[in-house]
């Protein structure tokens, strides 16, 4: 898993890419503390539109990084999901859960709408 973050004056936008499976889950774990970290994050969207595959574990640490964000008061968006990504936020409730927009601009917009 690639992982590409832009500091923006909406908030921080993380782009990732590849498959996140039980390979990849340790490094997006430790790299999205670490956003959760960065000083003024009061925002942050999740691009999606790159990412190939997405595992149960993969789930896991999504939702647990949402449960992180909100704690702290971050909003956190996702968008560009697609194909099995999108089939698995549906499955798995998780548009009821999570904002969820088609781009990154939209995206940064529905997160500050709450």
């Amino acid at each position: 898993m690639d992982f590409s973050l832009q500091t923006l004056d909406q908030g921080l936008l993380a782009s990732l890419s590849g498959r996140l499976d039980h390979e990849g889950v340790a490094s997006f774990e430790a790299r999205s503390q670490g956003l959760l970290d960065a000083a003024g994050a009061s925002c942050l969207v999740l691009d999606l539109a790159r990412l190939d595959y997405l595992s149960s574990e993969g789930l896991r640490a999504l939702v647990s990084l949402g449960q992180k964000a909100r704690a702290r008061g971050v909003s956190l968006a996702f968008c560009g999901l697609g194909g099995l990504v999108r089939d698995l936020f549906d499955i798995s409730g998780l548009f009821q859960v999570f904002t969820v927009a088609e781009s990154p601009q939209a995206a940064f917009r529905a997160a500050r709408r709450g």
